[in-house]
């Protein structure tokens, strides 16, 4: 012990510890077992004092022995602390992590916290008292060391701090600090750290300072820690002035607790003798402050809530402090590293950042960023070293999360903009930096990180309107990321705030200009077309942005990523998301309807997989879809047709879009505006390159364009200066695409638009006010109007150089130039054009209208007949007259003065309209004569469309009455003849192809009543041939009505002039007025017989007219001045006279006219119906033909007429006066008789009685039903009238075409032609010379066997069509009675047809027999009537004899009619062909003794010849009635005799068979009526028709038949049942002859006997 204590020898204490310390273990464990000694115990501590406390080293040797000493510790350090706890401490101070396993494993630690805990109590309390075991041992006091309670606290303090700091020492290869002891950790946070706290509560020194200071530090981050952070706070700005103090140790608060220090005998001053080391106060200065460093860094956010260390503002400004210090620790930059650190932590604290702020945290964060900088820039060569930019960064971040707005508006906003400025470039250099090649990518994570918070942390700041300094920047920032980050999330995220700055940020012009500013577009399109799916949707998002808010620079500047997106949205591997947001990024970039924006769609290749989508099934896809298409004024409903154009072609989807845009009016102006400025630029690019214009401007380009351009005026006038320059480019190939696209129509379209001035214009003459659709439609400025239609007019001009044959036909046949140009030229022609006073437009308009028409001129004469005719009917006419015509205000000037209100007529010699625009009005001539050739002309004329030109014409005609006359040149000369005198030929041509009902309808009465004596005058006195013709054309027409027709002959001068123009017409010849003259005299002939002329609707309307119409009061005047009787008297003076009717008759055969040789035939009947029947002397008929045809029964007194006018108006006039109602027309003086017609000169004219024979054959030969008609009623007609006509008829006439009429289905025709037949087939021949010719004859009886057999052989059997025609009721022909007679004459005629018989002196019935003996032959072989025929005869008889008896008026009336005779005679002709039928036919015998019982009836009633007459039989109806009565009776005979007699029906006769008794009663009854006393004295004493009656009556055949059937037994038994007895009693007394008389005697007798 001694030798230990004293080291003696020397050495001796090392080399036992070193060399033999397993020797000094085993001495110490031997010693131990003797511990209960004191000495022993002091002896091991000693040792182990004198061995380990001083020469312990920590070799791996000693392990076993230090572990020893460690068992030892328990026992030791409560009996020798002052001795042995330094032993301990240096065990482990030295030992390290060697001794602090074993030691924790011995639960020293927690003896040593027992102890601590006692001298902190004791420390607490102030006392100084010994434990308690040494109280009881009462030992001495010991003398030697002694230590305070506050001395062994140090200690323990010292020895916690050597165990806190074991290990550190042993660092790694990479020089990172020591490992941390977890179960030390956890002791000194559980059982440790409220002794500690509490040590510092009570005034601590500066070793415990430093000792607790370091313990805290070593558990920093342990939770325990956080409630004691406020006492630790507290503490330390008590405890450590030189600390938290600005002034540091200089202070005054560190200044006295040092003094106290020394006072204690601590520190510098302290005593010799010192029971620990201590430091010296600067390097322990040091050890605090880095301990409180290392606090701060680690605890000083603690706790989360309330941090007690950051939250003060001691330990803010300590922090601030801060700075690179070499001698604080190894690396000199630790301290800025926690003030990063520590400032990081606090920024992130929310509630504290308001605080801190007012603590100068942005000056601080200001001052440390400038200091990291500098940091950074000398250890960039250091590796392992932590990067301090990013705890800066975080600090602004977390501001901005927090407290962004304030960090904005802090002071004048200035540090805060800079701070985040900062930490913006700071942020992108750590990344830059962390991706280099030299670092290896150490700490990327960490950069990355930083990028997105601090992106997000300044996103939240970007929607405010103080976010302005920094909008550039951060716009650039985070485009740096989006472009270039390595990360996806962190791109995406960078879009993300990039989207939220330009759609909710202020002033996102900023943005898009930093854009401007930056490469990022190519960029953008990778990522776009990029096979990430979310980094091309977030891209997608910020462009989409940038176009809509960046401004239209950016959206112009993101324009070539188009087709980028469109090859993405067509990639099949992109999703449905991606394609979605490619879809609404291309809507946002190509909505625009801007040039920039069309330019760049226009150039994309296809857009068709965005239209796709409008297919998709989900609604969002197919919304983009139709947004996009509403934005060009479209729909989905288009789709189909969008889509299909587009496949073609970008551009012509865009065109054709434009062309249907259904946007407001300027937007869809607009648009089409800027697509023709992106063709014209092309058009001009390609006609300034190589390939020249040709290669752009395609067929399908062009279709494509034109609608589009026909949408607006301007477009259109745009579209026509580029066509017309390729007319100025010599550009052919354009204009043959032009052509063959179709688009000529489409120029002649444009000739149809107006401008406004025009349309307000028009309205100022018409009235009203243009419609807004019209006005919208219209051009703005005429000039441009007219500039475009004049260059389309060289184009269509040039079209026609180029394409002359297809042009016309097109243009004809699709009606081009009729549509478009007639409001064109109609215009220009009717109203004051805008502008004309200006002498450039009134030029360039008049060559506008002179080259449409020279056009227009072409193209109607180049086409065929037949298109010129569609030309026609699509109103060719029209267009021309516009032209030439004067404008509607003139014309009504014009038309006014043909009857003006005043009575006036004053001369207008002004004819000045007709040289406006000669050039054009001569070209318009020239077209309407060529298309006069044909009758479609003339048919459009008639039109009731069309009756303004009609009008006009005569408003004209009658305004150039005069110069029409002065002005006249001759044919001959073609240069003589001027304008005026053209166009008049041209109007009275049209004119005259109207009807006089059109004339009523539309010219008015009046004034046809005005213009007839020009046409008079023209006809009778102009040069012009063609006008003369017309002229006569009108005149005549116009004469077909009474009224007019009489104001012209009722004037003397006027009927002379007519009786000229006559003269004149039949002096120079023209075939083409025959028709014309012939229906002239027609017309006065029928006005002077009273005939109608007109149709009955037309004469009412010429009535009524006269009646209303005030302007017709001349020519009511006239009519009541006996204005028809002078006229009729002038008309037979002057123009109803034989020579011209001869002359006319005559050339209607030579040179011949079927109109006229037609009305010539109706001429002919005329006047022979009205035939003049007196008798004619000899002086007379010498004379006739130099007489007047029209003999009439009073001459028309002129004076006496007026008077009786005069008189009848006076009348009239008091009539008004009184109110009644007056008609004016019904004082007109008129004829009671019509006059009658001398036909001598036409009788005793065997030239005109040929030539009306072969105008009769030529008529019938006509397919003209008219014609036809007349010809068979002439021909029946005159060939019994003129014998030179019988002579040339049967020749010309042809009898087949006569039996060919009977077929037809026409009654009036099957009337003429069966009239003729019944004529020519019952007419005998007169003895004559050129009768008798054999030839004659023979023609004669052909054509009679031609008759005869062909209307017996029509039908579907012999006579089917005569039954079908008798069977047919009445269907309204005017002599339908007549008609069926002569059918039922020629059944009579065909059955037995007349003889061919020569002409002689023979009696009638007595033909001369030939020279064969024979007799003559019938003219014609008819087969038998069939017998069905019979009873229809028969029921026809007793239907006529129905209708006269039911038309008697007491007992007066007709019972004989043709009618009647011919029916009987047909019937009587038939039954000897059917002999039995007809005796066995009821009908036929009551038919037959119907005319037997009626001549009875009238003996027997004494009825007087007078009261059968017919009143149509007039004068002759005497005889009439006689010839009838006669050939009935006769007739009648003949059926019975030739059926019963014939059929030997009376010996076969049974009275007991039908109708036998009837039979058999009449039979008595008749002769019991006629075999009498009285019928006896009539026969010698009655008058001549009684006496006829008895001699032609059947009563001697009635007396035969009965006497036949009596001859048998039982019908005498029968006879005498029904009266038979007295009829043979009468015949027995009163028979004819003898043997009558004898034989009714023998019957008697043999009557007597069968009775007996």
């Amino acid at each position: 012990q001694i030798g230990f204590l004293l080291d003696h020898p020397e050495g001796f204490c090392a080399y036992m510890l070193q060399k033999e310390h397993e020797l000094l273990g085993k001495l110490l464990e031997q010693m131990n077992a003797y511990s209960e000694s004191g000495t022993v115990k002091m002896g091991i501590v000693v040792i182990l004092t004198q061995t380990v406390g001083t020469f312990y080293k920590p070799l791996a040797e000693l392990d076993e022995f230090a572990l020893r000493v460690l068992d030892l510790s328990a026992s030791l350090l409560e009996g020798e602390f002052v001795l042995f706890f330094p032993v301990l401490h240096q065990l482990a101070l030295l030992g390290g992590k060697r001794i602090k396993a074993p030691l924790l494993a011995r639960q020293l630690h927690m003896r040593v916290a027992r102890l601590l805990e006692k001298s902190v109590f004791q420390l607490e309390t102030g006392e100084v008292k010994r434990e308690a075991w040494e109280v009881e041992n009462e030992e001495p006091e010991e003398t030697g060391p002694c230590l305070s309670s506050r001395q062994k606290l140090q200690w323990m303090l010292a020895f916690f701090a050597a165990l806190a700091s074991a290990g550190a020492l042993s660092t790694d290869s990479k020089g990172s600090g020591h490992d941390q002891d977890l179960l030390f950790d956890a002791f000194i946070c559980v059982d440790l750290l409220p002794l500690l706290v509490r040590i510092l509560r009570k005034d601590p020194q500066m070793m415990e300072t430093i000792s607790v200071c370091f313990l805290l530090s070593s558990v920093a981050r342990s939770p325990c820690l956080v409630p004691h952070m406020p006492d630790v706070l507290r503490l330390c700005e008590k405890q450590l002035p030189a600390l938290i103090e600005p002034d540091g140790a200089e202070s005054t608060r560190a200044k006295g607790l040092a003094a106290r220090s020394a006072a204690e005998g601590l520190g510098p001053g302290a005593g010799s003798w010192e029971h620990l080391a201590l430091p010296h106060t600067d390097r322990a200065n040091v050890a605090i402050r880095r301990s409180f460093i290392h606090l701060i860094g680690n605890a000083g956010f603690v706790p989360a809530q309330n941090p007690a260390l950051l939250a003060a503002p001691k330990v803010l400004e300590f922090l601030a402090r801060l700075k690179i210090d070499a001698d604080l620790f190894e690396d000199p930059a630790a301290p800025l590293h926690t003030k990063a650190y520590c400032l990081a932590q606090l920024c992130a604290l929310k509630d504290k950042q308001r605080a801190a702020m007012d603590a100068e945290l942005l000056e601080i964060l200001q001052k440390a960023e400038a200091e990291i900088t500098e940091d950074s820039g000398m250890t960039d060569e250091v590796e392992n070293t932590a990067d301090l930019r990013l705890p800066w960064v975080s600090c602004v971040v977390s501001l901005a999360l927090h407290s962004g707005p304030i960090l904005l508006q802090r002071g004048d906003g200035s540090l805060g903009v800079e701070l985040l400025l900062s930490a913006m470039r700071l942020a992108e250099e750590i990344l830059e930096e962390s991706s280099t090649a030299r670092t290896g990518g150490r700490d990327l994570h960490l950069a990355l990180e930083c990028q997105q918070a601090l992106s997000s942390a300044i996103g939240r700041l970007s929607t405010r309107l103080d976010f302005g300094p920094l909008r550039a920047q951060y716009t650039l920032y985070l485009l740096g990321i989006s472009c270039s980050a390595p990360v996806l999330n962190l791109r995406t995220s960078a879009c993300e705030h990039l989207v939220s700055l330009l759609s909710q940020g202020y002033e996102p012009t900023v943005p898009g200009a930093v854009f401007l500013k930056t490469p990022c577009l190519v960029s953008f399109r990778q990522m776009v077309q990029g096979p990430m799916d979310e980094l091309a949707i977030s891209c997608t998002r910020v462009m989409q942005a940038l176009a809509e808010f960046g401004g239209y620079d950016v959206h112009v500047h993101l324009l070539p990523n188009l087709e980028g997106i469109m090859a993405s949205l067509g990639d099949p591997n992109s999703n449905a998301q991606r394609c979605l947001q490619l879809a609404e990024l291309f809507v946002v970039l190509t909505k625009e309807r801007t040039e920039e924006v069309l330019d760049k769609v226009i150039e994309m290749p296809d857009i068709r997989p965005f239209l796709g989508l409008a297919r998709s099934t989900q609604s969002s896809r197919r919304e983009l879809v139709l947004k996009w298409l509403e934005a060009y004024g479209s729909s989905l409903y288009e789709i189909d047709e969008v889509s299909e154009v587009f496949g073609a072609s970008t551009l012509r989807g865009l065109l054709h879009l434009a062309a249907r845009s259904t946007l407001q009016p300027a937007d869809s102006q607009d648009l089409r505006r800027i697509m023709f400025g992106l063709v014209q630029r092309r058009v001009d690019t390609w006609r300034a390159s190589l390939f020249g214009v040709k290669e752009f401007l395609s067929e399908i380009l062009i279709t494509s364009l034109l609608p589009m351009c026909e949408r607006q005026p301007d477009l259109v006038a745009a579209a026509a200066a580029l066509f017309h320059s390729c007319i100025s480019n010599d550009e052919i190939e354009v204009l043959e695409r032009f052509w063959s696209g179709g688009h000529f129509g489409w120029v002649c379209q444009r000739m149809a638009s107006k401008s406004r001035a025009q349309l307000y214009a028009q309205c100022a003459v018409n009235g009203g006010e243009p419609s807004k659709g019209a006005v919208t439609k219209a051009w703005q400025k005429h000039a441009d109007l007219t500039a475009a239609q004049s260059m389309f007019l060289r184009l269509v001009w040039k079209l026609f150089d180029m394409f002359p044959n297809e042009l016309s036909v097109k243009a004809v046949k699709n009606e081009y130039l009729m549509k478009n140009w007639s409001d064109y030229l109609t215009y220009y022609m009717h109203y004051a054009w805008p502008l004309r006073e200006t002498r450039e437009i009134e030029e360039s308009t008049d060559s506008a209208l002179i080259l449409a028409m020279q056009i227009f001129a072409r193209v109607a004469s180049d086409v065929n007949k037949e298109l010129q005719q569609k030309l026609v009917q699509q109103g060719a006419m029209g267009l021309c007259l516009t032209v030439i015509l004067p404008n509607p205000q003139e014309q009504n000037k014009m038309r006014a003065a043909i009857c003006p209100a005043d009575g006036s007529e004053a001369e207008d010699t002004d004819t000045s309209e007709a040289l406006v625009l000669p050039l054009a009005r001569l070209v318009a001539g020239a077209v309407a004569t060529w298309l006069m050739q044909h009758t479609d002309a003339f048919r459009w004329f008639i039109d009731r469309r069309t009756k303004h030109y009609s009008i006009a014409m005569y408003s004209q005609l009658h305004h150039w009455r005069a110069a029409v006359m002065e002005q006249q040149g001759s044919i001959s000369a073609p240069t003589s003849v001027g304008p005026l005198e053209k166009y008049a030929t041209l109007y009275l041509t049209l004119i005259s192809s109207l009807t006089v009902e059109w004339g009523l309808e539309h010219v008015e009465l009046a004034h046809m009543g005005v213009m007839l004596p020009v046409f008079l005058e023209i006809w009778s006195r102009h040069a012009n041939i063609v006008m003369k013709h017309h002229a006569l054309r009108l005149f005549s027409n116009y004469c077909q009505i009474h009224i007019l027709y009489v104001s012209i002959m009722a004037q003397m001068p006027l009927a002379e002039s007519v009786a000229s123009a006559m003269h004149r017409t039949f002096g120079t010849w023209d075939i083409r007025d025959l028709r014309y003259v012939l229906r002239l005299l027609i017309a006065a002939l029928s006005h002077a017989l009273s005939i109608p002329v007109m149709p009955s609707h037309v004469s009412t309307t010429v009535v009524q007219t006269l009646k209303k119409q005030p302007n017709c009061a001349p020519l009511v005047e006239l009519l009541q001045d006996g204005g028809t009787l002078r006229a009729n008297a002038a008309a037979a003076k002057y123009l109803l006279l034989p020579k011209f009717l001869t002359q006319v008759i005559s050339w209607c055969e030579h040179p011949g006219d079927p109109f006229s040789r037609t009305w010539a035939l109706w001429l002919v009947l005329t006047l022979f119906a009205h035939e003049d029947k007196l008798k004619p002397s000899s002086a007379d008929v010498k004379n006739d033909e130099d007489d007047l045809v029209l003999v009439f029964s009073e001459a028309a007194d002129e004076k006496h007429l007026m008077r009786r006018a005069k008189l009848l108006r006076e009348q009239q006039a008091a009539l008004a006066k009184a109110g009644e109602k007056i008609d004016p027309l019904s004082v007109a003086a008129s004829s009671s008789k019509p006059p009658r017609c001398r036909i001598g000169w036409l009788r005793n004219s065997p030239m005109l009685g040929a030539t009306l024979a072969h105008i009769a054959g030529k008529s019938l030969a006509m397919q003209w039903k008219t014609a036809q008609r007349l010809a068979a009623v002439a021909g029946g007609r005159l060939f019994y009238e003129l014998l030179q006509f019988q002579q040339i008829a049967v020749e010309s006439m042809d009898g087949q075409l006569i039996v060919r009429l009977l077929n037809l289905p026409d009654k009036m025709l099957n009337l003429a032609a069966v009239f003729f037949i019944t004529v020519l087939s019952s007419f005998h021949l007169s003895l004559k010379a050129e009768n008798i010719a054999g030839e004659f004859l023979k023609r004669f009886y052909d054509m009679s066997a031609t008759l005869i057999e062909g209307i017996a052989s029509c039908g579907d059997g012999p006579y089917d069509l005569i039954a079908r025609w008798l069977h047919t009721p009445s269907d309204g022909l005017p002599c339908e009675l007549d008609f069926r007679s002569m059918l039922a004459f020629m059944i009579g005629q065909c059955a037995c047809p007349p003889l061919a018989v020569v002409p002689s002196l023979e009696l009638e019935g007595q033909a001369p027999e030939t020279a064969d003996g024979k007799g003559a032959p019938p003219v014609a072989e008819c087969e038998a009537p069939p017998a069905a025929l019979l009873d229809k005869l028969a029921y026809e008889i007793i239907k006529e004899e129905q209708r006269l008896k039911s038309e008697q008026v007491d007992g007066k009336g007709p019972l004989f009619s043709p009618m009647l005779c011919h029916l009987l005679y047909s019937l009587a002709v038939m039954v000897p062909l059917h002999p039995k039928v007809a005796a066995n036919s009821a009908s036929v015998r009551g038919s037959a003794f119907a005319q037997l019982m009626k001549v009875q009836n009238i003996v027997a009633q004494s009825v007087q010849p007078q009261a059968l007459y017919d009143p149509a039989d007039g004068k002759r109806a005497k005889l009439f009635l006689y010839v009838k009565a006669t050939a009935s009776i006769r007739a009648g005979l003949q059926i019975i005799t030739s059926s019963w007699l014939a059929a030997d029906f009376g010996s076969r006769f049974a009275i007991t068979e039908e109708g036998g008794k009837d039979f058999i009663q009449y039979c008595t009854k008749h002769i019991n009526q006629v075999y009498n006393n009285k019928t006896a004295l009539t026969r010698v004493l009655g008058t001549p028709w009684e006496r006829m009656m008895l001699s032609q009556g059947p009563t001697s055949t009635i007396a035969e038949l009965l006497l036949i059937v009596c001859s048998n037994d039982a019908n005498l038994k029968e006879v005498s049942k029904l009266g038979g007895e007295p009829a043979l009693h009468s015949l027995s007394r009163y028979g004819e002859s003898a043997q009558i008389r004898q034989q009714a005697t023998m019957l008697l007798t043999k009557l007597a006997v069968m009775q007996a």
